[in-house]
Parts: structure tokens; C-alpha cells; sequence
């Protein structure tokens, strides 16, 4: 009986071995469950914010494209106001000239009339003989008041001629 006393308490000896081993295998596949899971989340938590700050970053992207697009339109609408505003200063510069042009070339021709009337010196002789300014004048004709008048202008030549017309011819 010794033996099997032995014996029974060698088995029961190595069953509680065995136990304890089975519950520290059983222990230790508890703590690395545990730990995977605190990986796992852990491993979550790090792509989950890697995928959100990749979101943001796309987003700031997307964001300065669209100012991008937004400025050059902007600045393409500029330019064509700025073009029709030239264009519109273009056309007004050209209306005006061109009707400056039409008013001095009527008032060019109503001008070589009126020179034209003036110099006719049966005029002026008519009119020197009916007003007498001669006395008037302190002796000086009104040729000679309207030759010193427009002395150094293009009429200068007009007062010449009226003047070598009404000289007496020899």
C-alpha cells in the first residue's frame, strides 16, 4: 500500500501540476487576449486618427484649390471689366474727337466767310466813311487798328491784303 499511496500522491502530485499549469497557460492566453485587445485599440486609435488627420489635410487642400479657382476668377473678371472700361474710354475719346472735328470744321468754314466778308475793303471803306473813326481813333484807320489786333495770327495776312487793296493803285 505504500506504494500505491505513493503512487496516488505522485499522480496527484503531477494532476495538481498539470492543474496549475493548464490555469497558468489558461492565465497567460487571458493577459495576451487582453494585451491583442489593447493593440487592437490601440492600433484603431492610431489609424483612426492617421485616417482624420488625412481627411483634414485633404480637406485643407480642396479648401486652398477652391480660393485658388475663386481668386482666378475674381481676377479674370477684373481684367474683363478692366478691358470694357478701356474699351468704353476708347470709344468715348474717339465720339469726342470726332465730333470736335465736325464743330472746328463748321466753325472753319463759317470763318473763311466771315474773313472773306471782312476783307472786302468797299466795306471797310463804307464803314470808315459812315462812323468817321478815324477821328476817333487818334488818326489810325480801322485797317490799321484791326492789322494791330491781329498781329502774329493767321489773320495777319487777311489786314495785309485788305490794306495793299485799298492803297491806290498807280
Amino acid at each position: 500500500m505504500a506504494e500505491t499511496s505513493r503512487l496516488e500522491a505522485l499522480d496527484a502530485h503531477a494532476l495538481e501540476l498539470h492543474k496549475l499549469g493548464l490555469l497558468a497557460d489558461r492565465e497567460d492566453n487571458k493577459h495576451m487576449r487582453k494585451h491583442a485587445l489593447e493593440r487592437s485599440i490601440a492600433d484603431f486609435a492610431l489609424a483612426s486618427q492617421a485616417a482624420k488627420s488625412a481627411a483634414v489635410a485633404a480637406q485643407r487642400v480642396q479648401s486652398a484649390e477652391a480660393e485658388a479657382r475663386a481668386a482666378e476668377l475674381a481676377n479674370t473678371a477684373a481684367i474683363a471689366h478692366a478691358r470694357a472700361l478701356a474699351e468704353i474710354d476708347q470709344q468715348t475719346a474717339a465720339a469726342l474727337a470726332s465730333a470736335d472735328a465736325v464743330r472746328l470744321g463748321a466753325i472753319q468754314s463759317e470763318l473763311v466767310g466771315a474773313l472773306h466778308a471782312a476783307a472786302d475793303s468797299e466795306v471797310m471803306k463804307a464803314a470808315a466813311t459812315n462812323m468817321n473813326l478815324v477821328a476817333l481813333l487818334g488818326g489810325k484807320s480801322p485797317a490799321d487798328l484791326l492789322a494791330q489786333v491781329v498781329r502774329g495770327t493767321p489773320l495777319a495776312r487777311s489786314s495785309d491784303s485788305m490794306r495793299d487793296r485799298s492803297k491806290p493803285q498807280p
